[in-house]
């Protein structure tokens, strides 16, 4: 599956998530005082302390998907498109239907800026927000251009 550069232009949210705990079921080392313990192993016994390599739950730390948070407060994944930025502790929501503003471009080149490019007035944008705000998510309404890998 080969990634292409995609490009937009008009209303979208950047959304700084706050971290959460969660535990992670893989394969590693089952001496937790391990340097590898936590690290994926395909092993039988850990090549560095000689412990057995089992199926054990270790606790992470990750940002909120914000894909997850559509799913579970819109019961729609699809109702905006999440962009996630490598190394990068924001996600982004760009629209996903014509309705909701913008244009998605998919090649270089000069466009005209469409008349009305702030939709933040549209109903999802505005249900989006409500929620938001309600979950006390740190978020900033912009307007412009945004280039993702899709």
């Amino acid at each position: 599956m080969a990634n292409y550069n995609c490009y937009y232009l008009g209303p979208y949210i950047i959304v700084y998530p706050p971290e959460k705990t969660y535990l992670e079921k893989l394969n590693t080392c089952s001496n937790t005082l391990c340097e590898l313990h936590g690290k994926y192993l395909n092993d039988s016994f850990c090549g560095k302390c000689g412990s057995a390599i089992t199926f054990y739950h270790v606790q992470r730390k990750g940002h909120v998907n914000m894909e997850d948070f559509l799913e579970e407060k819109f019961n729609n994944i699809d109702l905006f498109r999440v962009i996630f930025m490598d190394d990068k502790d924001y996600q982004i929501f760009i629209p996903n239907m014509r309705e909701q503003g913008g244009v998605h471009i998919e090649e270089h080149g000069e466009y005209s800026l469409p008349e009305n490019i702030n939709q933040f007035e549209h109903k999802d944008w505005i249900a989006l927000i409500n929620k938001l705000e309600e979950e006390k998510f740190n978020f900033e309404k912009k307007i412009g251009v945004v280039a993702y890998y899709n």
